[in-house]
């Protein structure tokens, strides 16, 4: 009876100490993925299934995130085949199927990975990734109703940056720039120093014509980075908006001197110089906008700033261009009609 309670006791421990060392390496695997290393957290796991009998009750959970490993590391393949396995030892596994959904979306399947998403919901819906990759793929399938749904009940259960973001681009992409400010602003309350919200309440606010405020949160943001080309492009489009040309020129410049190469910073400070009366500045600067960038508008100002220097051959040259890339555009015909009756 000793003997055998001995050996009962020796199995006990020795199945602890296996489960322990399992736990162990899954807590390795774990950390490399966590630091980048993809290929370290899957040979972890690797040597660790090899050792596991296929009925214990932990492999699932290896599988999984094995095929996550697998999905970092862009062998998609083999992170289905994890993915599926270790759906087939636990059909419960919502971070199985989010998994699938993944893999899908890397190879195009969007529909499917939309099904994946929803699986995973209907088996645990309090994970708020689920809820926002489902929002993303539905807002690719252009279903925007079912999108502003999902990343909204993501909110609720997690209220990530990255989540107000996508729901207020959605909202203002949609034309509905009360909600997406309303949204941004509950941002706002939460991350008060988030960079990105502040740029993003400052541009809607731009949009709103709130050109007090949009000033106050961009200069908010630039207090947080001051060498952000993007900022001081926005707070050079507020104060043109204000009429500060001079103060808008000098942030333009300052723009173009962290990031050169912009077409749109040397079209918006074109427009700057022509409200400064510098048409022949601004003929340069729309000149450099369209030697990096063929755009209509670029085409359109190039002949207004022509027509203005008494240049109307050129003017018409440059009119015709934008003409032909939108030839409905009744301010280009409108310009069109003027230079002609010059010639």
């Amino acid at each position: 009876m000793i003997i055998l309670l001995l050996v009962l006791f020796i199995f006990i421990t020795a199945a602890a100490s296996w489960a322990a060392g399992f736990d162990d390496t899954y807590k390795k695997a774990e950390e490399k993925l966590k630091n980048n290393d993809a290929l370290g957290c899957s040979i972890e796991l690797t040597k660790a299934l090899l050792q596991m009998d296929k009925n214990n009750p932990l492999r699932y959970k290896f599988l999984t995130l094995r095929g996550e490993c697998f999905y970092v590391d862009g062998d998609l393949t083999e992170a289905s085949k994890d993915f599926n396995e270790a759906i087939v030892l636990n059909p419960d596994n919502s971070e199985a199927y989010y998994g699938l959904a993944k893999v899908n979306e890397e190879t195009g399947n969007i529909d499917t990975a939309i099904n994946f998403y929803t699986r995973a919901i209907e088996i645990n819906n309090d994970v708020s990734k689920f809820y926002f990759g489902r929002a993303i793929d539905y807002y690719l399938e252009k279903k925007y109703d079912e999108s502003l749904e999902d990343v909204g009940n993501a909110i609720k259960l997690e209220p990530k940056t990255e989540y107000f973001l996508f729901k207020a681009s959605l909202e203002q992409g949609n034309g509905k720039i009360d909600d997406a400010l309303s949204t941004i602003n509950n941002a706002y309350t939460l991350y008060p120093n988030s960079l990105q919200v502040l740029e993003f309440k400052s541009s809607l606010e731009l949009e709103k014509e709130d050109y007090k405020d949009a000033l106050l949160d961009v200069n908010k943001a630039l207090d947080i980075n001051n060498k952000k080309p993007d900022l001081f492009f926005l707070k050079g489009t507020i104060l043109y908006n204000l009429s500060d040309f001079q103060g808008s020129l000098e942030a333009l410049n300052f723009t173009i001197s962290l990031d050169p190469n912009q077409s749109d910073y040397y079209a918006m400070r074109a427009k700057i110089e022509d409200s400064l009366k510098q048409p022949k500045r601004a003929l340069d600067d729309i000149e450099t906008a369209l030697s990096i960038s063929q755009n209509k508008y670029y085409y359109f100002q190039k002949a207004y700033y022509e027509y203005e220097l008494n240049k109307y051959k050129d003017a018409k040259k440059d009119i015709d261009a934008a003409l032909l890339l939108d030839p409905e555009n009744r301010f280009f015909k409108n310009l069109q009609e003027a230079i002609n009756k010059k010639l």
